[in-house]
């Protein structure tokens, strides 16, 4: 289906994205690439995801830019 370049901003630091677009019915999390870059750790029993030491709900990602 594609792909789509986005930036998730974590405080003031910029954290580019490429997420590739695919008809699921189903959650998805980032990549294990973003996860080792960004130091990220997912807590699924609490539907939480640190990333640079801040501290994300799952549902952050929406629109192209996000500022946490």
């Amino acid at each position: 289906m594609g792909s789509v370049e986005l930036v998730l901003m974590i405080e003031d630091r910029k954290c580019p994205l490429t997420l590739f677009v695919t008809d699921l019915d189903e959650d998805v999390i980032l990549g294990l690439d973003f996860q080792e870059t960004y130091k990220s750790v997912v807590n699924v029993r609490n539907r939480t995801m640190t990333v640079l030491k801040k501290l994300l709900p799952y549902n952050v990602m929406v629109g192209s830019v996000v500022t946490v």
